[in-house]
């Protein structure tokens, strides 16, 4: 929300001036603490309480580009910008002169263009027509196309944002054509101790079944924050240092992160963003051509938006990633549950009575929410065949490569409180296509960091190795299989807590006293178990094995500490 506090200050002076000490002096005060602090980027558009990015740009380190915010598919926008606000984003230049700026293309492309206010566009054809645009709503992007010979004339008095063109066709020699990761936020593999998906989702285990289904695949971070930068970076959350829920912070400052690997091998790349903790303002819009994003966007929503870019953009080599949100808002009490949901609930679940107050990693077991997570993932998973059948019908194996994967479980899955345990940390991971085998159902031991490699070495895209913790399936055509799997909890105020499984033991950690604000993790006397997979009882002859992982964990402490102090 944007005001202009001044010019309020003003006409309350000149109508009433006995009120300015008592009221304008501590609204201005608090108008120029909120216009400093900016927001943590989960309020994205929203930059601070008085500002939000569809005035500003975003700019990230060690980037020449800017990306510039606008609505999408709002019928009206006036000076009000919550973090509710569906927005499209591209990179792009602001341009202040009212002088006209003059386009033109050597291949057909599609010319983003946004007025600040009013503005006039004129195509000039082959043929030495004009054909004049006007009408044009403030603030959002329209699409000019413009063939070889043309030339676009942008008029406008006020500042207007011209983004580069995209290019419509492109010849490639490479045999995959599209690449997409459907990101379903808070997808548990595990409860129970039973394999439920495969009945849940019947039209993903159909699809993903031409392909490889890891029963194994665990994430490293417990919640979404540290968990989605896992999977961008390749790093454990002790070397890529996003996990603080309220501090600004970017994601991967120094390195390139996966979206950007795709888009300098000339993939046309596109996001549908749900996730607030992977919102543009975290650096997620990086490497992206065009982004559409909104806070807890529905399913329908996203798979829409997917669908109009293969639409526009056909004859394209393209890379996507879609968050999906729904399952999320399970646990939330104040949200109303969809129909097709409520249909199948049991009067026990329609009792809402809990108060969502913690976070939802903290969130206690509930049978309630449990049925309410079942029903959303059959309704997600209806949704997801539309995909499924878009793929099918335009592409060959040979020239996909499709992933579904998650970042986290849910803490009311199970009794066991410990944010580590495998209700929390267990997901699926999925894949199909072009150097894919085929109907394997694999419980090789893999991480989320896996994913990072695992799609650029499928594609054939060249990455440093040694800067990741991940590494490609040997299902995959990777060296060898993991011996264990590593997972950890930074969480501010928190005490640190990391696994280790090797799929003979779990092995937990704890320290004694809680994480610092900046990251920092005091040991104190810390606690170590070692837990049979078998039958869940505690191991006490094997202090070999337990010296060899406490050592393991300690040697990551002290390069997260390190890192901490040279910050």
């Amino acid at each position: 929300m944007n005001f202009n506090m001044k010019a309020i200050s003003k006409k309350i002076y000149y109508s009433c001036p006995e009120v300015v000490q008592e009221f304008i002096g501590p609204l201005m005060s608090i108008y120029n603490k909120a216009k400093r602090s900016d927001l943590n980027p989960s309020y994205f558009p929203k930059k601070s309480n008085f500002t939000s990015y569809i005035d500003e740009p975003l700019i990230f380190s060690n980037e020449k580009k800017r990306y510039f915010t606008k609505p999408y598919r709002e019928e009206e926008y006036l000076l009000i910008c919550d973090d509710t606000l569906m927005v499209e984003i591209l990179p792009g230049n602001e341009i202040s002169t009212s002088k006209s700026e003059i386009i033109s293309v050597d291949e057909s492309s599609l010319i983003p263009v946004s007025f600040k206010f009013e503005g006039t566009a004129i195509i000039e054809r082959k043929n030495d027509k004009e054909v004049s645009l006007s009408g044009f709503q403030p603030n959002r992007y329209y699409y000019f196309t413009l063939h070889p010979g043309e030339k676009l004339v942008i008029n406008s008095d006020q500042n207007k944002i011209i983004c580069d063109p995209i290019p419509l066709e492109k010849k490639s020699n490479r045999d995959i054509k599209f690449i997409l990761c459907i990101f379903v936020d808070g997808l548990s593999n595990n409860w129970d101790n039973k394999d439920k998906l495969r009945n849940l989702m019947p039209n993903t285990y159909k699809y993903f079944s031409e392909g490889v289904i890891f029963k194994n695949c665990y994430v490293n971070g417990e919640w979404s924050l540290p968990s989605l930068a896992n999977i961008f970076t390749g790093q454990y959350t002790h070397l890529h240092k996003i996990f603080h829920p309220e501090k600004n912070c970017e994601v991967s400052v120094d390195k390139e992160i996966l979206s950007e690997y795709f888009q300098k091998k000339d993939y046309l790349t596109f996001h549908v963003g749900a996730n607030w903790r992977k919102s543009p303002a975290y650096g997620y819009v990086k490497g992206f051509d065009r982004t559409v994003y909104k806070k807890d966007m529905e399913c329908f929503d996203v798979i829409s938006n997917l669908l109009e870019q293969l639409f526009a953009f056909e004859n394209r080599d393209q890379f996507g990633w879609i968050d999906l949100f729904d399952l999320h808002r399970t646990g939330y009490s104040s949200n109303v549950p969809d129909l097709s949901c409520q249909a199948h609930y049991s009067q026990n679940a329609q009792s809402y009575h809990e108060k969502y107050k913690k976070k939802s990693v903290f969130n206690n077991y509930d049978p309630r929410k449990i049925e309410r997570y079942t029903n959303q993932i059959s309704r997600l998973d209806k949704y997801l065949k539309l995909i499924y059948d878009h793929i099918e019908s335009n592409y060959t194996d040979n020239e996909v490569l499709v992933m579904l994967c998650s970042d986290h479980g849910q803490s009311y899955l199970s009794p066991n409180n410990n944010p580590l345990s495998d209700s929390r940390i267990k997901v699926p991971f999925m894949i199909r296509g072009k150097g894919v085998p085929k109907n394997i159902e694999s419980y090789e031991l893999i991480e989320n960091v896996d994913i990072f490699p695992t799609m650029l070495k499928l594609s054939e895209i060249e990455f440093n190795e040694e800067t990741i913790s991940g590494q490609l399936p040997k299902i995959l055509g990777g060296k060898e299989e993991r011996k264990l799997v590593y997972s950890e909890s930074i969480y501010p105020g928190q005490t640190f807590k990391a696994t280790i499984r090797d799929g003979t033991y779990q092995f937990y950690f704890e320290t004694e006293h809680p994480t610092t604000d900046d990251g920092m993790i005091v040991l104190g006397l810390y606690k170590t178990t070692l837990i049979s997979e078998d039958n869940g009882s505690e191991i006490t002859n094997e202090d070999d094995l337990v010296i060899q992982y406490t050592t393991q964990v300690l040697k990551n402490i002290e390069t997260n500490n390190l890192d901490v102090q040279n910050i």
